[in-house]
């Protein structure tokens, strides 16, 4: 999922692998000219999976979602929010299924004065939204990554940007009635530069990690115990690296960034595994030709690892890596 460039136009863009190619997926409704982009994807199974983003036209952004059954693509209805102020527009940007019943939608939802977020899930029947416990009145405020231990234990990771260079990272819980704000242990620091939480992966109630960066390149790793954040082990990260995703497989926790030589410059894809102690680097990563990073990824098996890769111009690539 993602988007397209052509002729200044941002068109959205999703992908199947069919085992041997990558092809592009046809959505009705979503052609060629239509300007937007996809955020998120969620698989419950090859029948049963989500998309989430948002369409522009004009100055106004509408937040889509839409549901693959196994045979077509059907649009969900607007879904109502509950806001004070009139809503102009929203946007999807992340997306968990849990299971058939159990899905969940965060997004922008933009009002004259501020973009208040909004928590959407799903129950197998209906969509309910709730407004998450986010300061309102800022200029950008955004959900970068979902992650469950359960259905009564979910997690919602990002940043809020309020101007003039001041933001904080945000850390919002699910309990299965309520979403509650909890302070990150980076927040408690006090002396950061616009710092955000990228990933978030919980192993369970008691165990749950998340990462993060801010604009001086100060790489975050956190750990909840069961009862707050503390500062989570970097041991093994290379001191320049920056970690943007968790991923979990078989119980396994990994992270995925980049190596840097010096405060800007990336010089190559990092993935690293947590063994209970430490983070361990994979040496034998074969680096594409121009990958010099990556943003997200997904874990099949330890020798199986999907991943969108970066390179020095910035462009966007999905990338294979063969682990042994």
């Amino acid at each position: 999922m993602g988007y397209k460039r052509s002729r200044g136009l941002d068109t959205p863009l999703a992908e199947h692998w069919d085992g041997l190619s990558w092809s592009r997926v046809e959505i009705p409704g979503i052609g060629p000219t239509v300007s937007g982009r996809f955020a998120d994807v969620a698989v419950v199974s090859s029948g049963d999976i989500w998309l989430a983003g948002y369409v522009t036209k004009g100055k106004r952004s509408s937040g889509v979602l839409l549901h693959w059954n196994g045979g077509s693509w059907t649009f969900t209805p607007p879904i109502a929010f509950p806001l004070e102020d009139r809503n102009y527009g929203s946007a999807y940007h992340a997306l968990l299924a849990i299971a058939h019943d159990d899905v969940w939608a965060v997004a922008n939802a933009y009002t004259r004065s501020a973009a208040p977020l909004v928590a959407a899930h799903w129950d197998g029947v209906s969509w309910r939204a709730f407004k998450l416990p986010v300061e309102k009145f800022v200029s950008t405020s955004e959900v970068n990554e979902l992650a469950a231990a359960g259905r009564d234990d979910v997690w919602a990771v990002g940043d809020v940007y309020a101007g003039g260079g001041d933001g904080w990272d945000i850390a919002v819980h699910w309990n299965g009635k309520n979403w509650k704000g909890v302070s990150t242990a980076t927040a408690d620091s006090g002396c950061l530069n616009e710092p955000t939480l990228t990933g978030v992966a919980a192993v369970s109630q008691m165990n749950v990690w998340t990462v993060g960066h801010d604009n001086d390149c100060n790489l975050f790793v956190e750990h909840w115990n069961g009862h707050r954040w503390r500062i989570g082990s970097r041991r093994g990260i290379p001191h320049r690296a920056e970690l943007v995703d968790l991923d979990l497989q078989s119980g396994t926790l990994w992270a995925f960034g980049t190596r840097r030589n010096n405060r800007y410059g990336a010089v190559s894809p990092l993935v690293a595994r947590w063994t209970g102690s430490q983070w361990l680097p994979l040496p034998t990563i074969r680096s594409p030709g121009g990958v010099r990073g990556l943003s997200k990824a997904e874990v099949i098996a330890p020798t199986h690892i999907w991943a969108i890769a970066f390179g020095a111009s910035g462009a966007e690539t999905i990338v294979r890596y063969g682990c042994s």
